[in-house]
């Protein structure tokens, strides 16, 4: 059975070295539960329960670490921890307390993308969807937040510039305007908006 050979006190975990060469990294309120000592040996059950709190605490650190960047969808932190390879139960029940807890919002997490997405380029309502509904987000909580942002308002003057300034790159180019079509709708724009702009480059030209 594994013996405590040292146990280390750091500002957020405990750290507990074992004579197997393995080391266990518990949050102090479960380090306290324990009554862990130098030299106390771990039987069978306390063994697999203490690996099992130090799995959860490594799950938990690693989380809090990835949210420290930049918010984070459900989605994306489920996606993240798995590849670190923890358990799903613990992945789970780690993602719950911190949705619970408000670090995971997957509507606020929205309402932040729309608004940067919006800041940084001409983009349509369809491309918005699309991206966050490949993070996870659902359609309910997705539509939502296009009301909330308004980004389900289109200004025809600023898809008009974006069109036009793609049109004169395209100059001398075949299927110009196909192009162009195609190069709106990636951006996120349905038909009822890209069928004026058309009639008015139209006008311009003519």
């Amino acid at each position: 059975m594994p013996q405590v050979i040292n146990i280390k006190y750091a500002d957020s975990f405990i750290k507990v070295d074992l004579d197997t060469g393995e080391s266990l990294k518990l949050a102090p309120e479960i380090f306290s539960m324990y009554s862990l000592s130098v030299e106390k040996i771990l039987d069978g059950p306390l063994y697999q329960q203490l690996k099992e709190e130090s799995v959860r605490f490594l799950c938990k650190e690693k989380a809090l670490n990835y949210l420290a960047t930049r918010s984070r969808s459900y989605l994306e932190m489920q996606t993240y921890l798995r590849k670190k390879d923890f358990p799903k139960n613990i992945i789970q029940e780690i993602l719950n307390g911190l949705r619970d807890r408000d670090y995971i919002n997957d509507y606020e997490y929205a309402l932040r993308f729309i608004n940067y997405k919006k800041k940084s380029k001409v983009i349509g309502t369809n491309s918005l969807k699309r991206d966050l509904f490949r993070k996870g987000i659902s359609r309910d909580l997705i539509k939502k937040a296009i009301k909330e942002t308004g980004a389900d308002s289109v200004d025809p003057d600023e898809i008009f510039e974006l069109a036009l300034k793609k049109y004169k790159k395209l100059e001398g180019k075949k299927n110009r305007t196909a192009k162009l079509v195609y190069f709106l709708r990636q951006r996120g724009f349905e038909e009822s908006a890209i069928r004026p702009v058309l009639d008015r480059l139209k006008i311009e030209e003519e």
